[in-house]
């Protein structure tokens, strides 16, 4: 913190963007600056409020954070399509299954995986986009409701808040900070039962229990037959380190059938399911892992599966860099149904070492199935932590109608896309994460690994070409109080493909950060609802940006009357019907967190008319600026300035013409403005010229736009970007 006194404590403002840190730390989540769903776009977690928030279709979502009771941190996007996953310290090594289905997401580590499906965890402490919904994510609870059989006193950081009831369970929290050591002694103590303390769903609507087992309905029980499943290990001997799940066509789990060293049956309604198998002892996370999937399985008779680590095949990626080693390999498959539902599963693991995959029966229709394999590669440097790798590889294989039986692929830079990536630095010392998410046809969505940086740095990534498409998140960082980097700043980019062969550049993290409207959802109106959420920190190459602020607030008027506010980037409100007049208020500083855009206020007057039961986008404008700055965002200070202004209206919306543009130039951070002249330089493009502010540290500016529909937007950022002589 600077100076005294101290100011508030931070708030989280702007977008937020997920990432693994691997072996190092995990990041803050930042709220977003979002905007309610229009009709069609993917809902996002809603907040605590009427209305929830959305994310366009390919555009960056927002993230949380949640601590898992095993100390491994998670941060999901909403929807759970953009995943990633931090190691609890002293968990290296550890693999995880990822799950998702409708609004469910599960991220489940390997040593927790046998007390759930065998009954003492309860399955919810894993739905990671559960518990956002829940509001027990980081940024809302620092810790975890709980209820556990006895009193719990022997489990570190576990405090009960409510008598044991009849059964000898007690309610009690688990601080977040001592799940790794409490989870400790739950695995090396007696075993015990332990559940979410939180409403059950009903059985017969969601997943449910603490295995997840949805019951059938009673149409489903008029016609059931046996399923019997043998496991054997690489030995081909039957093997009690095994597993299979029986899924329904809608993702649902419908039987875990565990090895035996026999067989093991299950009774289970007629229909079509997938059956996923591991033959893999849980309690060594360097044990070979045995996946094999058989994406349909037909039960219309009794019938019997064997899940054979036979018929599975090493998979393995070979880059031509020797030095590379993987940060990050995912194996999974995404599994539509027909009503838009289905299910994706995967496994993550750190590497190949011991990976196998098999198909089991027929193969199905390419748009039935689509299995991938992920992986994401850097220079492990001296420390092992891959910070500073010069480069990267991303890479993302698929393969339709069928799991991969094995895997071999041997890269060549030649058919990779080249992107040199320069980070740009806002405060001395500060280091950063960056990542890479891929999507593909078929394929929803990837786990990512955000790598560290001291900044500023350069890297380049070699990436898998069209039609994969990668997306990116970065993020500025400090200590938090474990002394592990905490996301103070964030940035990210929507999916966009890259050519082979091509050498493509791109630059994060650049000033003057300020407002942004890159697609039609950030402000709008349906009916009697209004939400405003404009990204406030975005960089000047058009990364939608967020920070952690020191005070922040919107208010939203009708006419002169106050409708609503909130103490963040986005406000929801409840709005009179009919045309009326509209203002909304921002007000955000941050000198604590940066010595860049350390205040940012915008006042948008705008009239909607509020017609009919569509999607009506608020015609507003901001104003962007592009200063030459360095990689450290400083600026020559030359006698004269020439300074690129660019206006940008929410695409859709029924804005008029520029009538009047107005720059002011202050370089004793607001104290005094003076008017800079403003020339056309193209389509809603100008150059704002000015004498350059003798002896200021940094530039401060002041707009003033008015459209010929009367909308009309005073935007003000001190500090834009510091000058050096």
């Amino acid at each position: 913190m600077r100076g005294t006194p101290q100011p508030a404590p931070a708030r989280r403002t702007g977008i937020t963007l997920a990432g693994r840190l691997v072996a190092v730390g995990s990041a803050v989540a930042l709220l977003l600056g979002g905007q309610p769903a229009p009709a069609g776009a993917r809902p996002a977690a809603p907040p605590p409020g009427p209305a929830a928030p959305a994310t366009a279709p390919g555009h960056v979502q927002p993230t949380h954070e949640v601590t898992l009771i095993t100390g491994d941190r998670v941060r999901t996007s909403a929807d759970g399509t953009r995943v990633t996953v931090t190691r609890a310290p002293g968990r290296d090594g550890i693999r995880f299954s990822s799950y998702g289905t409708g609004e469910h997401r599960y991220v489940v580590p390997e040593d927790a995986r046998p007390l759930v499906t065998g009954g003492l965890l309860d399955r919810r402490l894993f739905d990671v986009t559960g518990l956002v919904r829940a509001g027990y994510h980081d940024a809302r609870r620092a810790d975890l409701p709980l209820v556990v059989a006895g009193d719990g006193a022997d489990l570190p950081g576990v405090r009960a808040v409510r008598r044991p009831d009849a059964s000898g369970a007690t309610a009690a929290v688990l601080a977040k900070s001592d799940a790794g050591r409490a989870w400790h002694a739950i695995t090396s103590g007696a075993a015990r039962r332990i559940s979410l303390d939180a409403p059950q769903a009903d059985p017969a609507t969601s997943p449910a229990g603490v295995t997840g087992r949805r019951p059938a309905s009673p149409a489903q029980d008029t016609e059931t037959h046996q399923l019997t499943v043998a496991h054997l290990d690489a030995a081909g001997r039957p093997t009690t380190r095994a597993e299979t799940t029986v899924f329904d066509r809608a993702g649902e789990i419908r039987a875990v059938l565990h090895g035996t060293g026999d067989t093991a049956t299950a009774r289970l309604p007629k229909g079509d399911y997938v059956l996923v198998g591991d033959v893999v002892d849980f309690g060594r996370p360097d044990a070979p892992w045995y996946r094999l999937v058989q994406p349909r399985l037909t039960l219309d008779r009794d019938a019997t599966v064997t899940v054979d680590a036979r018929r599975a095949a090493p998979v393995t990626t070979t880059v031509p860099r020797a030095e590379a080693r993987p940060v990050l390999v995912e194996l999974g498959f995404d599994r539509p149904a027909a009503d838009g539902a289905g299910f994706r599963l995967s496994l993550i693991a750190d590497d190949f070492a011991g990976l196998h995959a098999g198909h089991l029966g027929p193969e199905v229709a390419p748009e039935e199935l689509t299995s991938y394999l992920s992986s994401t590669w850097a220079v492990p440097g001296a420390r092992g932590d891959f910070r500073n790798s010069p480069f990267t590889y991303g890479l993302l294989n698929t393969r339709r109608g069928s799991f991969f039986t094995g895997f071999r692929r041997t890269v060549s830079d030649a058919g990779l896309a080249t992107v040199n990536s320069r980070l740009n630095q806002q405060v001395p010392g500060r280091q950063a994460t960056k990542s890479l998410f891929s999507i593909a046809p078929g394929v929803t969505g990837t786990v990512g690994s955000l790598l560290p940086y001291d900044l500023p740095a350069r890297v380049t990534h070699r990436l898998d070409a069209s039609p994969v498409e990668w997306s990116a998140a970065f993020g500025e960082n400090r200590p938090d109080g474990n002394g592990l980097p905490a996301e103070v700043t964030a940035l990210g980019q929507g999916y966009q493909t890259y050519q082979a062969g091509r050498v493509h550049s791109d630059r994060w993290n650049a000033a003057a950060f300020g407002p942004l409207l890159d697609f039609a959802g950030h402000a709008g109106r349906q009916g009697d609802r209004m939400w405003f959420g404009v990204p406030i920190f975005s960089d000047q190459d058009g990364h939608r940006g967020g920070s952690l602020t020191d005070s922040a607030s919107t208010r939203l008027y009708r006419g002169d009357r106050l409708v609503g506010e909130s103490a963040a980037v986005d406000v929801t409100a409840t709005v009179a019907p009919g045309p009326a007049a509209f203002r909304v208020e921002k007000r955000t500083t941050r000198p604590s967190i940066s010595g860049l855009s350390t205040r940012i206020d915008a006042t948008w007057t705008f009239r909607s008319e509020g017609s009919g039961a569509g999607t009506e986008w608020l015609p507003i404008w901001v104003v962007r600026y592009a200063p030459t700055v360095d990689d450290r965002n400083r600026s020559r200070a030359m006698p004269v300035t020439v300074l690129p202004v660019t206006l940008i209206a929410q695409p859709e919306a029924r804005v008029g013409t520029v009538r009047r543009l107005t720059v002011q130039v202050s370089g004793d951070q607001g104290r005094t403005w003076r008017s800079a002249l403003v020339v056309p330089a193209g389509d809603r493009a100008y150059r704002a010229v000015f004498r350059t502010p003798s002896n200021a540290a940094s530039v401060s500016l002041r707009a003033t736009l008015v459209d010929s529909h009367g909308n009309r937007l005073t935007q003000t950022i001190v500090d834009a970007y510091p000058l050096v002589r």
